[in-house]
């Protein structure tokens, strides 16, 4: 992607509001793969996924090229506004003083990760799912079954469990679901229960 962003001279905008949630490993920023990639990247970022804040509705770009951000902040065209002093106030907060909260967080979401893929396993064979290196995030592959259209109607008609319909995140998520599961774990037991009477 950055050679191809080189070759034809284009800017890359990199949406990292998740970097903070790596499970495996560590994130590495596009813009930090060299020092030309990085002149010709806008980096977005923000506490509202790590720190579950989204309420605050705040995010923040990085780039080296101060008049890439003077040039994207006017292609906004007044969507962007400046963020509350509670956001700010927030922000600051969170990536000042919450690392030790941040790392029990990831610790929790492994450890529900880990036990939402041995449960499907067991108990739900048929259904596939990549081990999420990152984020809160599983996406299961339904394709085996006969769930129609829209999986995430068919889910919530048949096990009363709300998920996001892999289809609308473009024409290759068709026959996917995606589930959260940054919960606590008797919600996240209570819902692979009802799926798996759909989906065992």
């Amino acid at each position: 992607l950055a050679a191809l962003a080189e070759r034809h001279d284009l800017a890359l905008v990199s949406d990292d509001l998740h970097a903070d949630l790596v499970l495996d490993g560590r994130h590495l920023p596009i813009a930090a793969l060299s020092p030309e990639v990085a002149a010709r990247t806008v980096t977005l970022y923000g506490p509202t996924k790590a720190f579950n804040v989204p309420g605050l509705k705040v995010s923040f770009a990085v780039a080296q090229d101060p008049e890439r951000l003077e040039r994207m902040a006017a292609a906004g065209g007044g969507l962007t506004t400046p963020p509350n002093v509670l956001a700010q106030r927030a922000t600051i907060a969170a990536y000042g003083a919450a690392e030790a909260w941040l790392d029990e967080v990831l610790d929790y979401l492994r450890g529900n990760r880990e036990h939402l893929l041995k449960r499907v396993a067991q108990a739900m064979p048929r259904v596939k799912v990549h081990r999420p290196e990152g984020t809160y995030l599983a996406w299961l592959d339904l394709r085996a079954f006969d769930l129609g259209e829209d999986v995430a109607a068919a889910l919530a008609e048949r096990a009363q469990v709300g998920v996001n319909d892999g289809a609308s995140f473009g024409a290759g998520g068709r026959g996917f679901a995606r589930l959260n599961f940054a919960t606590s774990r008797p919600i996240l037991d209570e819902a692979l229960s009802r799926l798996e009477r759909v989906l065992g």
